[in-house]
Order: structure tokens, then sequence, then C-alpha cells
């Protein structure tokens, strides 16, 4: 009975792990990218003239601020794209492997006596 639910937990494994890969190889559309950056340019540059009626002398400081932080969201969303690069901002994998792998060295399942570790 134990041996029969292992390997079914072993073949759901696999199957995970061949849905993850899937997901990892499947590339991003360069489209949304490429005009996400393109419209917060436009926008950036356009700013100013928005802006010019309702600030005089602060508009400089303001108009940093804004275009600052449209800018680093867009990078923030460019760097994000693939999260499974093992950049320094990607998912740590590694880590979650290594959770699970002490979870299931700690499970009942593992630390019956008749499976080989």
């Amino acid at each position: 009975m134990v041996l029969r639910q292992l390997i079914e937990t072993i073949k759901e494994t696999y199957r995970c792990q061949g849905i993850s890969e899937r997901i990892k190889n499947t590339p991003l559309l360069r489209q949304y990218s490429f005009f996400t950056q393109h419209f917060v340019w436009l926008f950036v540059l356009s700013l100013p003239l928005g802006l010019v009626q309702h600030l005089d002398w602060q508009k400089l400081p303001v108009y940093v601020a804004l275009a600052t932080v449209f800018s680093t969201t867009e990078r923030i969303g460019g760097r994000t794209e693939d999260p499974f690069d093992n950049k320094i901002e990607d998912i740590p994998l590694h880590a979650i492997c290594r959770a699970i792998e002490i979870d299931l060295k700690q499970s009942s399942l593992v630390n019956t006596p008749f499976l080989l570790r």
C-alpha cells in the first residue's frame, strides 16, 4: 500500500516537473516589453507639457520624481520577465528545493524501514 502511494507520488512529481519545464521554456512575447517601454517614455516626455499650466517653478522636481517612478517601474518589469534565470532578483529555486527536500526527509513516508535512503 505504501509503495503504491510512493509510486503515485513520484508520477505526480514527474507530471508537475514537466508542467514547470514547459512554463519555464515558454518565451514571453517581446511586444509587451517593447510597447511598454515606448509608452512609458512617451508619457515621461509628454509629462512636462501637462504640468506647465498647473505648476510654474516647482515643475522640474515634480517632473523628475514622476519620471523616475515610471521609468523605474518599467525597468523592474523588464528585469522580472524571466523569473527562472538564477539572477539575484529571481525566484530562489535552490532554497525552495532544499526546503522540500528537508520536508520529505522528515516525513513518515521516507522514513519507512523498507525504503532505500
